[in-house]
């Protein structure tokens, strides 16, 4: 299993959303939030943006877009 596949599964099965945002031939990114229950309401997280190369290795996490995209693009 690589780290990608082990990551989304973590989170999806935690109930939050994993979102491929761009893939290449180089890599791919992708936009994850978590959620979580207070008890009474559940609530998501920040946005987490997250860079894996094409074998699933992840390269790069940020809350940045921005700075998450810029380091894709230079893949």
């Amino acid at each position: 299993m690589t780290e990608l596949e082990m990551f989304a599964k973590q989170t999806l099965e935690q109930g939050g959303t994993w979102f491929k945002l761009e893939k290449s031939e180089n890599g791919s990114l992708y936009k994850t939030q978590g959620r979580y229950c207070d008890g009474r309401n559940y609530y998501n997280t920040s946005s987490i943006f997250q860079v894996f190369d094409a074998t699933g290795k992840r390269l790069f996490v940020s809350e940045s877009y921005q700075n998450a995209l810029t380091y894709y693009e230079n893949l």
